[in-house]
């Protein structure tokens, strides 16, 4: 053992964790999917688990409405873990109930100590703090958000740093899976909240935004929870060049592995047709574009996305495996016509009743994909290997 390895072992000691390795582990990074699967696409999957992530963009471009999918995505998958890990263990306590050894009786005790703790903690939760008291939860009901198991917190007279704080110490329990907060720029710094109008004070949000950026990574990723910062746009007047700026100072920017620029796309009617913008008087929904402007959880080769929001039904999933599909030739268009196909052989998909699956025109292929489960899960299945970049040979 040479002196490094002895001094590792000490440094792991004082501070009571394996602070330093040697050699590395490849992390598999989790993810909370999108219920869009071009925003999957742009990510190779979803939101990392264990990271901060960054929404940004104008007014009305759908940032608050794609936070909440996610949220509703985290629910789902909150749950599915927790069924899956009680299941577990109740399998495996089974399983060696079949053995009288007394290594499976000991076993047989760690494993239902485990299966009180983890029901004890529950599913875990989501955070969101509305500092702009403008939820809408109607809407969050609509797009699938369970309002019952959500903690809320609209923040009355409590200063940036507290609300901050508040964050840190939920994500520190270990029971939430998930904070959000809308918005970064609503947040008032004590130094303003203290301060009347007329007074100008410096720094602003920027100073206790700099020290959360340095406490939150540890902790979003020891427990395993995605931290999504919802924020504003601004002119950049100091400099004419740059497009835009966002408020909350270049720190906060480095506390984020994702950082997504969202913008209002064109206006379309039932059909998901683009509307002329003078001519949408009364539209049924608008496409929302995306750019990934930062990522450090995958490649950053796909930088523009897009999917379809309806006003009475939220994201057209639909309507997203459709474009996906034509992008990829899962399903070629030949005048008015769409043929389906399976990528790995080019031979057609089959319906239920074993026919090609063909279809004349758009309308009634979009109604095809969202009521023949069949052909939908059949498309899905291909569209979910080229979202994780997977090849036919892997």
């Amino acid at each position: 053992m040479n002196n490094l390895d002895v001094l590792m072992g000490t440094i792991n000691k004082k501070y009571g964790s394996t602070i330093i390795t040697k050699g590395t582990n490849m992390i598999y990074v989790d993810r909370i999917p999108f219920s869009s699967p071009h925003l999957n696409y742009l990510l190779y999957g979803g939101l990392p688990v264990g990271k901060a992530v960054e929404f940004f963009g104008g007014e009305g471009s759908g940032k608050t409405t794609t936070a909440l999918d996610a949220v509703k995505n985290a629910q789902h998958k909150a749950t599915n873990e927790y069924n899956d890990t009680i299941n577990d263990l109740n399998e495996q306590i089974a399983k060696l109930k079949e053995s009288n050894s007394k290594q499976a009786l000991k076993d047989i005790t760690k494993l239902e100590k485990r299966l009180v703790e983890v029901q004890e903690q529950g599913i875990r939760s989501v955070l969101y703090v509305d500092a702009e008291q403008t939820l809408d939860e109607d809407w969050a009901t609509k797009l699938g958000v369970d309002l019952n198991s959500l903690y809320l917190v609209r923040p009355q007279t409590e200063t940036a740093e507290q609300i901050l704080q508040i964050i840190l110490d939920c994500v520190a329990t270990g029971d939430i899976c998930m904070a959000v907060l809308d918005s970064v720029p609503m947040l008032i710094p004590q130094q303003l909240m203290e301060e009347t109008l007329e007074k100008k004070a410096y720094g602003g949000i920027a100073l206790p935004l700099a020290r959360f950026s340095g406490e939150a990574p540890a902790l979003l990723t020891k427990n395993k929870c995605t931290l999504i910062m919802i924020n504003q746009m601004r002119d950049d007047l100091a400099n004419p060049y740059n497009k835009y700026k966002t408020p909350g100072g270049r720190a906060v920017k480095h506390l984020y592995a994702v950082r997504l620029f969202f913008r209002k796309g064109k206006f379309f009617d039932k059909d998901t047709a683009e509307l002329a913008n003078n001519k949408a008087d009364e539209p049924c929904g608008n496409f929302v574009n995306v750019e990934v402007v930062k990522t450090k959880i995958c490649k950053p080769d796909r930088r523009t996305g897009m999917y379809t929001l309806n006003y009475e039904t939220g994201i057209d999933i639909a309507a997203d495996v459709l474009e996906l599909a034509l992008n990829y030739n899962i399903i070629n268009q030949r005048g008015s016509w769409f043929d389906i196909i399976d990528i790995s052989t080019g031979e057609y998909l089959k319906d239920a009743d074993d026919n090609d699956a063909r279809v004349q025109g758009r309308v009634p292929l979009l109604e095809m994909l969202r009521t023949n489960k069949d052909i939908y899960n059949k498309i899905n299945v291909q569209i979910n290997k080229i979202i994780v970049g997977q090849t036919e040979e892997e």
